[in-house]
């Protein structure tokens, strides 16, 4: 289901991609719209501009929220775009960041997308099924955390869980798809606690070194 906006052009992962910690990834429907290129400034890319935006700390200035807020609808509005064309009903279920909610540096940025996609598309709903046992700090590279302990990390929120309705396609949705790690750990943890549940991922980037141009 491709569908593309200037920079944005959805796609799937394909034997192009390497994923260190999702080896199998082309099997598993992993979708991401840009090309994030890690450790570059806000110059080198409007992706660049739009996720150094994205992931502000809630705790930014005013002016800095603001371009935090328009990368969040500007988010909203090629997820959209993307599961307009979808025809099966859908969950989107955000990864958690790296703060716990009870921490008052939270960032609900992913929330927000799922909810506003959800506004936006009568099939799609969301749910805060995903949450974090405690807070870790974050991590933009992804390499040093393995799947098997954000597994752990993670944890099914039991009171949304019986909102979950098993007949839709579950949707995983974060901002940058880097090692893999996260979406593994998180698709290892809703099928531990729904079987049955067919998992995809949808991430606004992946991520790529200065120079790889593998995309």
């Amino acid at each position: 289901m491709p569908s593309s906006s200037g920079d944005s052009r959805w796609r799937k992962t394909d034997e192009s991609v390497r994923l260190v910690h999702c080896p199998d990834h082309c099997g598993q429907f992993l979708y991401y719209a840009r090309t994030y290129t890690v450790g570059m400034g806000y110059e080198h890319s409007q992706t660049n501009q739009l996720i150094l935006n994205l992931k502000k700390s809630v705790g930014a200035s005013p002016s800095e929220l603001s371009y935090k807020r328009q990368a969040i609808q500007k988010f909203t509005r090629e997820v959209v775009g993307l599961l307009n064309q979808c025809s099966e009903p859908l969950t989107l279920i955000p990864i958690p960041p790296s703060k716990a909610r009870s921490h008052p540096e939270y960032d609900g940025r992913l929330e927000q997308v799922a909810g506003g996609v959800a506004a936006a598309l009568p099939d799609i709903a969301w749910l805060p099924l995903l949450c974090a046992k405690d807070s870790i700090e974050s991590s933009h590279s992804g390499s040093g955390r393995s799947a098997d302990m954000l597994y752990d990390w993670l944890q099914v929120d039991r009171s949304v869980g019986d909102r979950y309705q098993g007949d839709t396609i579950i949707a995983l949705l974060d901002d940058v798809l880097t090692s893999g790690a996260h979406f593994t750990a998180a698709r290892r943890r809703i099928l531990t606690a729904f079987p049955d549940a067919r998992v995809i991922g949808i991430f606004w980037a992946k991520a790529v070194s200065p120079g790889d141009f593998s995309f």
